[in-house]
């Protein structure tokens, strides 16, 4: 499997090859925390066979915690694959058992990278992730936007509400006022 450069927004997913036994005994995922499925960086060289990939960039998938969900269903739901695209692998990918590995582009570091499949892993798709589109369609067609389209107060209808505000502020005081008087006088 290669890897360009400086690639971007793409997902590995492996099966790997090993006992869940095996697996277990050398990868204890923590039970709590965003990165419960990263593997350590001696499983993942492990597996990998190169200790020139991030961790961060990785999960260690126990496939039995998916459960009806499946390896199709969490790519979908959790890293928002197409389904067109997963849909020609789904059964494939649901039916794999014991562990799945991802790498996200970032796992390789920005670097060229080619990763011999061995008997430990087996390659079974790469998929594009959905990104922001930047792309700009030209100017926006509210009138909002346009320039000097705000509606400006005259001095006189400034003026107005001015005294309106003044005089609903003067008014709320001398409820204050005589309220605190009653109390007092009470």
């Amino acid at each position: 499997m290669r890897v360009a450069a400086q690639e971007r927004g793409r997902l590995h997913v492996f099966a790997v090859n090993r006992p869940k036994g095996d697996i277990a005994l050398h990868h204890t995922p923590a039970t709590t925390g965003a990165n419960r499925l990263q593997p350590s960086h001696d499983v993942l060289t492990d597996l990998t066979g190169t200790p020139d990939l991030d961790p961060s960039g990785a999960e260690l998938i126990p496939l039995e915690d998916l459960a009806d969900l499946g390896l199709s269903g969490y790519l979908a739901e959790g890293y928002d694959v197409e389904a067109a695209a997963l849909a020609p692998l789904c059964r494939k990918l649901d039916a794999l058992e014991g562990y799945g590995l991802i790498l996200r582009s970032s796992a390789f570091g920005g670097r060229a990278f080619t990763l011999a499949e061995t008997a430990d892993l087996t390659h079974i798709a790469s998929f594009d992730q959905p990104g922001t589109d930047w792309s700009s369609s030209g100017t926006l067609p509210s009138e909002a936007a346009k320039p000097y389209s705000a509606q400006l107060a005259s001095p006189r209808e400034a003026r107005a509400r001015a005294q309106r505000m003044g005089g609903m502020i003067f008014a709320a005081f001398m409820v204050v006022i005589f309220a605190f008087l009653w109390m007092i006088l009470e």
